[in-house]
């Protein structure tokens, strides 16, 4: 077994048949209580061709793009790694290395947007990252396969850069380069459950991921570096060329970097920053680790719409009072949040009567009780900016700046929700540590909705420290 907060790396390899994922389908959407018509409707699918979908006469009817797909609305990571026959028998993994040379060594790729006129300015890219949803994403794609991917290869590629999946290309500085093509990529990160070797592992099962590594590739550090990834029709270019000029290829940097950008493409609706982000924090949520992928995403694409009242139900409905128990039974790993576990139970409780002051009542006090344990020092009480910081940096310390934790972001919403300061005499009173403490809070405050979020700003923490 593996504990919940520790390294993992996520690697599972399996050869399947289309046969396999439909039935692997088929047995995912009953274990979800899914009806078809669900399934259709997350799929964008007539409920027949979800039927299809599941039927094993279908099989010739269904394309390996549809299965992925669906694969990846389910919250499935899946790669495809091409294997040699001598790699198959031994039952290892491999994957196909194309060296070539290039006729004259590149600087970077053109940024401007025409052509630049002799002695004109000339903008070039040495470092940086595009997604697909890039306006500048396809025009350096494409010049990359151009540059690259030389016509012995073209049976491989198709129509366009993104038909390869995933490649890195490492360039020396006498022009040489090596084209990986199917390598093995592994995901240093953070995991919500306990992961036996082999198991499957989805989105949701990862609260963070701290590095990306490519095991079967030495890097030199040298080289520059190009990698193309994708995560089902999203696709992710990074280019760092700064290295042919004598910068050498920090490691340990460019694997926390790969990671940034990894996360940010695979979970795409986590990393919105916009009006409908904005409202959700106005009404008390964050985008909390608990909250599966799946369900976040339904969750944000609730709150873009205008004619769903009610948006919280999906999160309300899928924190039950037992995996809220199971939630605080987890907690228990970490020994200054151990010592409030009795607290716990008992607003679990009061959460399985529908008793919601009651469970607020005795969880909130709590939060700030775990902060002074965990950050207090000689018996000196340290005031609460002081507190959030140390949160902040505990955060980043686990898994980075801009990781899935969001360490900055958290600490600014804790500072505008929980602890936001209210002018009582106003009359104007918010809900926060401060006005339950003081006597003044609203009793309208006090739903189901705050306390789900109580149980979840306590589950952050947990992944911080």
């Amino acid at each position: 077994m593996t504990d919940k907060n520790t390294r993992v790396d996520l690697k599972v390899i399996k050869e399947v048949g289309k046969q396999q994922l439909m039935g692997f389908i088929k047995a995912e959407r009953k274990k979800r209580k899914l009806s078809q018509a669900d399934l259709a409707k997350m799929l964008d699918l007539s409920q027949g061709r979800v039927a299809q979908l599941e039927s094993k006469q279908g099989s010739q009817k269904i394309s390996y793009d549809v299965l992925l797909s669906t694969l990846d609305k389910l919250g499935y990571f899946y790669r495809i790694i091409p294997f040699t026959n001598e790699a198959m028998e031994e039952k290892r993994e491999s994957h196909l290395t194309i060296h070539g040379k290039l006729e004259n060594q590149i600087a970077g790729f053109s940024m401007k947007n025409r052509e630049a006129h002799q002695g004109g300015l000339l903008k070039v890219l040495i470092k940086g990252f595009f997604s697909s949803t890039d306006p500048d994403f396809h025009k350096i794609a494409d010049n990359v396969a151009k540059t690259f991917l030389f016509p012995s290869i073209k049976g491989l590629m198709g129509s366009s850069i993104a038909s390869l999946g995933h490649f890195v290309i490492l360039l020396s500085k006498d022009g040489k380069f090596d084209l990986h093509l199917g390598m093995p990529t592994l995901c240093e990160g953070l995991s919500k459950r306990d992961v036996k070797t082999g198991e499957p592992v989805t989105y949701s099962d990862i609260a963070a991921i701290r590095r990306i590594r490519f095991p079967t590739i030495p890097i030199p550090v040298d080289c520059g570096i190009i990698y193309h990834f994708s995560a089902g029709y999203r696709h992710g270019l990074y280019i760092d060329l700064t290295s042919l000029n004598d910068k050498p290829i920090n490691i340990d940097a460019l694997e926390k970097e790969l990671a940034v950008y990894f996360q940010q493409l695979f979970y795409e609706t986590h990393f919105k920053n916009d009006d409908v982000i904005a409202k959700m924090a106005e009404d008390g949520w964050f985008r909390f680790a608990a909250i599966p992928k799946e369900i976040f995403d339904m969750f944000y694409s609730f709150y873009d719409d205008l004619s769903i009242k009610d948006k919280a139900s999906i999160v309300r409905n899928h924190f039950t009072a037992d995996r809220l128990s199971s939630m605080v039974d987890k907690w228990q790993k970490k020994s200054e949040i151990k010592k409030h576990h009795k607290h716990f139970e008992s607003a679990v409780e009061s959460y399985k009567n529908g008793n919601y002051i009651a469970t607020i009542s005795t969880f909130y006090p709590r939060i700030e009780g775990v902060l002074l344990g965990l950050f207090g020092h000689h018996g000196k009480k340290p005031n609460l900016p002081w507190l959030l910081k140390q949160l902040r940096e505990a955060g980043t310390n686990k898994a980075g700046t801009q990781s899935l934790l969001f360490p900055k972001q958290f600490q600014k919403y804790l500072e505008n929700f929980l602890y936001k300061t209210s002018d009582f005499s106003s009359g104007n009173i918010n809900f926060s540590r401060h006005s339950h403490a003081h006597g003044v809070s609203n009793e309208r405050d006090y739903t189901q909705d705050k306390a789900i979020i109580g149980f979840l700003i306590m589950n952050q923490i947990y992944y911080y420290v």
